[in-house]
């Protein structure tokens, strides 16, 4: 049987608030960062947000694995539980869990562009249980108990896209 790899067009999410679900972590040892060796995590963060073939959009930020104050993991985990994070944290906990973030878009040294979380919110829809194989299914199979009728916050430092007709 052959192992056939297909590749996505990376779709950046659009600048602004965005309610996201968190379906996998994973740690990563001794990662090399202008700070020096950290021990860094990986979050992935699925989007109600959808690409032009109608996938949701994923991103993956890496995160120091520190809980400490001040630490962008910590927010996180406040944002996604509610609550700071105990002595003994497990981070498969994070897995299911719902919360808004918010996009902004730069430049680097190289002209690409990348997105970033530059901000955690708590959500106010209760976590819900992940689905199996969240990779494949849509955000709102995955978070049912998210509605598409909530206000959708507009930065009005990007336009918006136009509809057909317009």
């Amino acid at each position: 049987m052959s192992d056939i790899i297909t590749t996505r067009e990376h779709v950046l999410p659009s600048r602004g608030r965005h309610r996201v679900g968190i379906v996998a972590q994973r740690t990563l040892l001794k990662q090399k960062t202008v700070f020096g060796e950290r021990d860094q995590v990986t979050i992935t963060l699925i989007f109600d947000e959808k690409d032009k073939a109608g996938n949701p959009k994923e991103l993956t930020p890496r995160l120091t694995r520190s809980l400490e104050p001040g630490s962008s993991l910590r927010k996180l985990w406040e944002a996604a539980k509610g609550a700071p994070p105990p002595s003994r944290a497990d981070l498969e906990e994070l897995v299911g869990c719902e919360l808004d973030v918010v996009i902004d878009h730069r430049l680097d040294s190289k002209g690409r562009m990348w997105a970033n979380v530059v901000e955690y919110q708590s959500s106010s829809v209760a976590p819900a249980a992940p689905a199996p194989q969240p990779q494949r299914k849509d955000f709102h199979q995955l978070f049912p108990t998210s509605t598409q009728t909530q206000p959708k916050v507009v930065n009005f430092r990007t336009p918006a896209p136009r509809q057909e007709g317009q």
